[in-house]
């Protein structure tokens, strides 16, 4: 998002734009000016973030707790709204997890309850919830007291909203803290690891999803330079042997099972296409853990591995782990400052011979890292959306690199300089910024670190004119969560969207021409699907949109039509639809 100078070049900080959302209208005259311009909205939509989020908007949203408190101690929490123009219906709403309630709602608010199945947050959760008029340039604060009642993890989080002329505006804001027992000392933030216990689900079956459409290739053993995963769980004496199911072939034994997680919405989905090894614990004796096998999990979450049967100390049984690794070589989910996600379960001692033994059903044992896991899906959302074997269908591949952490303010953006995704804590609740910024990875990847220069990118918005190369760059990450979900709206979060497919001459709050990147995305849009409307009665696909992006370096959407006549496309008539559609005439 950000366009800056980092180490001698044009750095984009290619960040989510929570910024003025557009409303729409029948299509009017081309070439007419845009029917209302929105006020500029600059704000940062988020108070913690906003030394690293480039998102901007209408509102921002502030949330201050005094203290951490452990279980049975009180704090004040203040929640600041700013707004950039007036509006009679500003929403406001401050969330308490299920460890801590309110003590003291603030002052006019209306205090509900609701059930959360997100594991960050499940349980019973209050709310207290206002709707307040406010002028343009307003602070309004809202001040309470919370109360811990039980330990673990805890996020607050702040919400405001208000429905424009030209659209609509969000922000919100995030505390998290560990509430630690009556008496001691709770902290901000979490103590956290990348690394956890892989643990038995036992809810309802995990949702399935599509199978994948590409290979990943083989999985080898881990480098020697990598630590050996350790078991989450040694308890038990190793002396029962476990058959499990026959059916292995003799000689060689297998343990299967399947690997989940819990999305926000407290839906169990199968997570597929993690590096899932086993190993053979050998703490009893001493000596060095073994691998034995490593594939990936299946599009359903399942997965199966077979080794030899005989361990090195002569026996014919295997005391088994299983580690379930946010790593497939082709994308990878790490912490903040390093370290790949990786879970690890207990051990099922002494697989005899010849033995099948199921492992059932596992997911991460720490609730806050579910929605790192589903950040991981995202991303295989985008690779199996994509045409072509890899990210990059010319050159060398690159795996595109998320860094996230269950507490972090740090994001959304693509930083080119370090070829890293970063993420905020509650970004993967929306799997749309998540494939937003993979976007920006792939183009990074794909233009072999030559990334367009993008003016103006510092603060932008869909639906207003930056530059014609920020236009391109964002205008691209924008359509692409679109195309990968085949859905007409980007999404923020359940309650914050805006309409790529709509928009044409005269739309209110819109900017014309292709220096708009909701204008490019609209375009692309247009090209790729089939549902026309409007002046737009052309659909072809995604071959030839993703052909000439993967074998030139665009560096605005002008370019890239240019680069699309080259490689023999039709830029006819019947396309050209497509973009004036979009206020783009060429």
């Amino acid at each position: 998002m950000l366009a800056k100078r980092l180490r001698g070049r044009t750095a984009l900080r290619l960040g989510l734009l929570v910024l003025v959302l557009a409303g729409f209208a029948a299509p009017g005259v081309a070439h007419a000016a845009p029917a209302a311009e929105p006020p500029s909205c600059d704000l940062p939509a988020s108070g913690h973030a906003a030394a690293e989020d480039e998102a901007r908007s209408c509102l921002s949203v502030g949330l201050a707790l005094e203290s951490a408190p452990a279980v049975g101690e009180t704090a004040r929490l203040t929640t600041s709204v700013r707004a950039a123009v007036a509006g009679d219906h500003v929403r406001i709403s401050v969330e308490l997890p299920p460890n801590l309630r309110w003590q003291t709602p603030p002052t006019g608010t209306t205090l509900g309850e609701r059930v959360s199945g997100a594991p960050q947050s499940k349980g019973v959760v209050q709310r207290a919830e206002t709707e307040r008029s406010m002028a343009a340039g307003e602070v309004l604060e809202l001040t309470g007291t919370v109360t811990a009642v039980a330990t673990g993890p805890a996020e607050i989080l702040a919400e405001a909203g208000l429905d424009t002329a030209w659209g609509g505006a969000s922000g919100d804001d995030q505390v998290f803290i560990t509430v630690a027992p009556a008496g001691q000392h709770s902290r901000f933030g979490y103590a956290g690891s990348t690394t956890a216990a892989a643990v038995r689900y036992d809810g309802p079956a995990p949702a399935v999803s599509p199978a994948p459409t590409k290979a990943l290739g083989a999985q080898e053993a881990p480098p020697a330079s990598r630590a050996v995963p350790q078991p989450s769980d040694r308890s038990g004496e190793p002396t029962e042997e476990r058959s499990g199911a026959p059916g292995a072939v003799t000689g060689f034994s297998c343990v299967y099972g399947s690997w989940n997680f819990v999305d926000n919405n407290g839906v169990a989905l199968g997570a597929r296409q993690w590096r899932v090894e086993a190993w053979d614990d050998d703490s009893v004796t001493g000596s060095g853990n073994d691998f034995l096998a490593a594939g990936l999990t299946n599009y359903d979450g399942s997965y199966s591995l077979c080794f030899n049967s005989a361990d090195t100390d002569g026996a014919y049984t295997q005391d088994v782990y299983v580690v379930f690794i946010a790593d497939n070589g082709n994308w990878r989910l790490e912490g903040t400052n390093g370290g790949t996600y990786s879970y690890g379960s207990g051990v099922v001692w002494n697989i005899t011979n010849g033995a099948s033994y199921n492992i059932g059903w596992l997911q991460p044992s720490d609730p806050t890292h579910h929605r790192g896991a589903h950040a991981f899906q995202a991303v295989s959302d985008a690779w199996n959306g994509t045409p072509g074997a890899c990210w990059d269908m010319v050159g060398s591949c690159r795996a595109v690199v998320i860094r996230w952490a269950p507490d972090s303010y740090t994001g959304n953006f693509y930083d080119p300089n370090t070829n890293l995704v970063r993420l905020k804590a509650t970004a993967p609740d929306s799997r749309h910024i998540v494939v937003h910024e993979v976007g920006h990875s792939i183009m990074d990847d794909v233009y072999d670190d030559a990334m367009p220069s993008a003016p103006n990118c510092a603060s932008h918005s869909i639906p207003v004119t930056s530059s014609k190369g920020c236009a391109w760059v964002e205008g691209f990450a924008d359509w692409f969560p679109t195309f990968i979900y085949n859905d007409k709206f980007f999404r923020w979060s359940a309650f914050s969207s805006i309409n790529l497919e709509t928009p044409t001459w005269d739309t209110p709050g819109w900017s014309n021409f292709d220096s708009t990147e909701g204008r490019v995305a609209g375009a692309l849009m247009d090209l790729y699907d089939t549902s026309n409307e409007g002046f737009d009665v052309y659909g072809e696909g995604i071959n030839n949109i993703w052909y000439t992006f993967q074998h030139h370096n665009s560096t605005t959407f002008r370019e890239f039509w240019t680069h699309r006549s080259i490689d023999g496309f039709t830029i006819g008539t019947a396309p050209r639809s497509s973009l004036h559609q979009n206020t783009i005439d060429y």
